[in-house]
């Protein structure tokens, strides 16, 4: 077999290249929240950004954006997210008997504005205040959403496409 050193280092490039290629193609966010945290977190951030002619946060990957972020840099948040979706969880179970997810587009609604105005009740919201959390929810949603897609949200740029806003050819900078 003739095996030069040029074709080696060929294949050597395109099998790392491959590798680092495969985190991006899990079909869920990183792992620190568990599915049904995952899930209810995944009908707030629809319900904050819903789709309509363009893709809301979900699509536009802001779940994913704030799972990559818990991973990274808001490692100090994990424990108010746990602690949030728990008792949102508790609340709409005890209220509705479904989890977040499984109740009605416009209960879902009334809920988060009443977590908004801190008036939801229960065991649960000792750890966190629902305005809190309902907050720091809306906060990341919206840094997914609208932020710059190499952190892990605004997937091809949808939200930029929305405003009418270019892609910005450096890195962090448009010029107008």
């Amino acid at each position: 077999m003739n095996y030069t050193r040029r074709a080696f280092i060929k294949n050597v490039g395109v099998l790392y290249g491959s590798l680092l290629f495969l985190p991006a193609c899990s079909s869920r966010p990183t792992a620190i929240l568990s599915d049904e945290e995952t899930d209810c977190l995944t009908a707030l951030c629809n319900q904050i950004i819903p789709d309509d002619e363009y893709p809301g946060a979900v699509k536009t990957g802001s779940v994913n954006f704030i799972c990559k972020q818990l991973a990274l840099h808001l490692d100090y948040c994990k424990d108010n997210y746990r602690n949030g979706i728990a008792a949102l969880q508790a609340y709409c179970r005890n209220s509705f008997g479904k989890t977040f997810k499984q109740i009605p587009s416009d209960r879902q609604i009334q809920v988060m504005q009443d977590m908004e105005e801190n008036k939801l009740t229960g065991n649960g919201w000792v750890d966190i205040q629902p305005d809190v959390f309902f907050a720091m929810v809306l906060k990341h949603c919206m840094m997914g959403f609208y932020g710059a897609p190499r952190h892990g949200g605004n997937k091809d740029f949808a939200s930029f496409r929305m405003l009418r806003l270019d892609a910005p050819l450096v890195v962090g900078q448009n010029r107008y």
